[in-house]
C-alpha cells in the first residue's frame, strides 16, 4: 500500500504551506462608523447615534461619549416629542417595553439615565423617578398619588405614562403597578390642586368627540378615586397586590379614611 508518507516521516498532505491568512480593510468598524442619528447631543446639539445591536446605546460622535440606554427584549426607543431635558439640554428619548398595557414604559434624558442629577436618584432611572421639583416630565409634576401596593418601602408613585394616548395611563415608578383611564380622550392632564379627601393630585380631561363623560360633558376635573360618577372610566384591576390593599382604597372613596399624596419633595440638590 502507498502510503502518503516522505522519507523524513512526516505527511506529503501535511507539507504543503498554510494559506496565509486575509484580513480585510472593513472587518472592524467603530462606533462613528455605525448607527444612524437618533436624538441631539445636550453638550454640541449635533445628532447623536442610535446603535441598534444590543446593548442598545447612544454615541455622540463629536464628542466620542456614549451613552447606555434602557436594556429590554423587544423594547421600542422612540423620540419623546421635541421635549429636552430642562438639566442638560439632551433631547428627551421615550422607551416602550412589550407587554401590552402592562409594559415598563417612560420617558427619559440619556445623560441623567447614566449620571444621575439627584441624591438617592440611581443609574437607569427615567423621568418617571427624576424629583426635579419644575421639570414637567418629572414624577413631581407628573405623579398622581403615591402607589397603593405600597411598594419600594412606600416610596412607588402612580405616574401619567405621557406617550399612552389613547389608552391613557398611569403607571407606578417603582413597581408594574398599573391604572388604565379614560380611553378615548384627547387629552389627559396631572393638575396641581389635590383631592381634599384623599390628597391625590387632581386631573383634567378633554374629550373632542363622543364623550364619556357625565351629562356627555367634553371636559372633567377631579379626583380619580373619590369621584365615584367617573369610576366606570378607570380600570384598577392592576393597581393592586392583594384584596387588603383594594378594601383600603374603598374605604377612601367612602369617606372613612385618607390616602396619601405622592412623595415628598426630598432633595433637589443637582450635579
Amino acid at each position: 500500500m502507498n502510503l502518503p508518507w516522505n522519507e523524513l516521516g512526516t505527511c506529503k498532505r501535511a507539507s504543503k504551506p498554510p494559506l496565509p491568512t486575509v484580513y480585510k480593510r472593513n472587518s472592524f468598524t467603530t462606533l462613528s462608523d455605525t448607527g444612524k442619528p437618533f436624538s441631539r447631543c445636550g453638550k454640541c446639539r449635533r445628532f447623536m447615534k442610535l446603535i441598534a445591536s444590543k446593548p442598545h446605546r447612544l454615541h455622540c460622535t463629536n464628542c466620542q461619549e456614549t451613552y447606555s440606554l434602557p436594556a429590554g427584549k423587544d423594547g421600542v426607543l422612540r423620540l419623546h416629542a421635541e421635549n429636552k431635558c430642562p438639566l442638560d439640554d439632551f433631547d428627551l428619548v421615550y422607551w416602550q417595553g412589550s407587554g401590552g398595557k402592562l409594559s415598563v414604559s417612560y420617558a427619559l434624558c440619556p445623560y441623567c439615565l447614566n449620571n444621575p442629577p439627584f441624591e438617592g436618584m440611581k443609574k437607569g432611572s427615567g423621568c418617571n423617578q427624576c424629583s426635579h421639583p419644575a421639570c414637567p416630565h418629572s414624577f413631581m409634576t407628573q405623579g398622581l398619588v403615591r402607589c397603593p401596593r405600597e411598594c419600594a418601602g412606600g416610596s412607588g408613585v402612580l405616574v401619567l405614562d405621557p406617550q399612552s394616548a389613547p389608552k391613557w395611563r398611569l403607571a407606578c415608578n417603582k413597581c408594574p403597578a398599573v391604572v388604565a383611564l379614560f380611553e378615548g380622550a384627547s387629552k389627559v392632564k396631572v393638575n396641581e390642586k389635590q383631592c381634599d379627601q384623599c390628597h391625590a393630585q387632581l386631573i383634567i380631561v378633554d374629550y373632542k368627540d363622543k364623550s364619556p363623560l357625565p351629562d356627555g360633558k367634553s371636559t372633567y376635573k377631579g379626583c380619580i378615586f373619590c369621584d365615584e360618577s367617573i369610576a366606570s372610566l378607570i380600570n384598577l384591576n392592576h393597581a393592586y397586590r392583594t384584596e387588603e390593599q383594594r378594601q383600603r382604597q374603598d374605604n377612601v372613596r367612602r369617606g372613612k379614611g385618607r390616602g396619601r399624596g405622592r412623595s415628598s419633595r426630598g432633595s433637589h440638590s443637582a450635579r
